[in-house]
């Protein structure tokens, strides 16, 4: 009988130490995403994009892709100033950027307005 009850206590806590252990892999991430275009709707590929976490300063980078896609995965959760730039345009800032732990914020399309600031002066 003792033993019984040694083997179901093992098999309780070993349940507790489960489920515990999942509760601290849960997602405190999210991602932002997005396309890049020129004022007539062509994408923009190899745009720089930039994502400052408002909170933090924490600077993150990545570039449009041969679609003008873009995409900032698994980052934090909380509020981001994005800024996308290229050769040839005037960058396009947007401003309280929230990102929400497991979901993505689709920023849709960004449209880049023909001009001359390369490189943005942050960057140079």
């Amino acid at each position: 009988m003792y033993v019984r009850k040694l083997h179901v206590i093992k098999l309780i806590v070993t349940l507790i130490v489960a489920l515990s252990s999942s509760l601290f892999g849960q997602v405190l991430k999210g991602s932002i995403s997005g396309s890049v275009t020129d004022p007539q709707g062509a994408v923009v590929a190899s745009a720089k994009v930039k994502a400052t976490n408002a909170a933090t300063g924490t600077v993150l980078t990545t570039t449009s892709d041969g679609s003008g896609l873009f995409r900032f995965n698994l980052i934090p959760a909380g509020e981001y100033k994005v800024e996308v730039s290229s050769q040839g345009f005037n960058s396009a800032v947007q401003n309280n950027v929230g990102v929400t732990a497991g979901r993505d914020t689709g920023l849709g399309m960004i449209k880049l307005i023909i001009g001359d600031l390369w490189p943005p002066r942050e960057w140079a």
